[in-house]
């Protein structure tokens, strides 16, 4: 009877303490599964050291390959930040490494102010930060650690991408990290959707306007010259025939006004001046433009232009403050809103 007791005890005691790991287990996974909230190191870096070892201008990339990952995905299809402060993973652990998060600090960064990159990984062996450059390519680079920050210097304006590659020795991923940087000098209006920084202040010129059949033509006293803009579809632009010319104004007072040989149908005006000889003489802007529907207006423009990667682009008012921008090498023009 004592034997039958004991076992009996035994088997209680067994049941009892299976529960409660049983228990505990399912705990610790629900806790697993919730994740941890990162908040950024309560510390900044020293300027320009970061927590890794910092790599000169001219050092090789590190030993991790750095492929600069798709303005919208990582290389195993991380987002990236296109605005905020950064990049907060929602991924579950994987057989590979995640980033946890990729963010800076302060929220609005100037040229010349220095900001901050915090970042933390996990299942990684080695990471490395990036500066690219405006081909998307890698520039300056920073051995890091794998959870770490860095404290880096914005340039002149527009924005900058960073991106964090970390690996484990088979998988890599990679998060790109775009931060906006406003601009020295001010655009002459609301250029909310405009990424790049102008040039140079804004200028303001005697300016004519005359509208034609498939464009239009633009006189600016600043400059001498003569923009011409043609109602071309985008799939008919190409190097043969661009969307817009600039042309030197090259009439003079004395030079013929018109050509008497040339007579406009009904309804329709022949051009004189400058705008008339780079539309007889351009060759090509006579067929593709067609005859002037109206007069010239005199007004007074507002000229600005911006240095981008693919070239120079021109923005401008015309004679009813809409404002236009002509895109590098005759690649198309736009309207990009309204003075007012």
């Amino acid at each position: 009877m004592q034997n039958l007791m004991r076992l009996l005890f035994s088997i209680l005691v067994l049941v009892a303490t299976t529960t409660g790991c049983s228990t505990l287990l399912e705990e610790v996974n629900q806790i697993e599964q919730v994740g941890i909230v990162p908040s950024l190191p309560p510390s900044p870096t020293v300027p320009g050291t970061p927590s890794g070892d910092a790599l000169p201008p001219d050092a090789p990339t590190p030993t991790i390959t750095l492929t600069p990952g798709s303005p919208e995905t990582g290389s195993q299809g991380v987002g990236s930040t296109t605005g905020g402060q950064g990049f907060e993973s929602t991924a579950e652990a994987t057989d590979g490494p995640v980033v946890d998060y990729f963010v800076f600090s302060p929220e609005l960064v100037s040229p010349g102010d220095d900001f901050q990159l915090f970042w933390k990984t996990q299942g990684g062996i080695e990471a490395a930060v990036y500066r690219e450059n405006n081909d998307g390519s890698p520039g300056r680079t920073w051995d890091a650690d794998l959870e770490g920050s860095l404290t880096v210097t914005a340039g002149e304006g527009g924005e900058e991408v960073f991106v964090l590659s970390v690996t484990d020795g088979l998988v890599t991923e990679q998060v790109r990290l775009i931060i906006p940087v406003s601009c020295s000098i001010g655009w002459f209006f609301d250029a909310v959707t405009v990424e790049s920084c102008p040039e140079s202040d804004p200028v303001t010129t005697n300016a004519r306007a005359q509208q034609f059949e498939s464009g239009r033509m633009f006189w600016f006293e600043q400059t001498g010259q003569i923009l011409i803009v043609f109602n071309t579809p985008p799939e008919e632009i190409s190097e043969e025939n661009p969307a817009w010319l600039l042309v030197n104004d090259t009439w003079f007072t004395g030079d013929p006004v018109e050509d008497p040989d040339i007579v406009p149908p009904e309804g329709f005006i022949d051009p004189e001046r400058g705008f008339g000889k780079a539309w007889r003489e351009t060759p090509g802007v006579r067929e593709r433009l067609g005859w002037a529907t109206g007069g010239e207006i005199e007004y007074v423009a507002v000229l600005q232009t911006a240095d981008t990667l693919d070239g120079r682009e021109l923005y401008f008012t015309d004679e009813t403050a809409t404002i236009f921008v002509t895109l590098p090498e005759g690649t198309g023009w736009q309207i990009v809103g309204r003075l007012q």
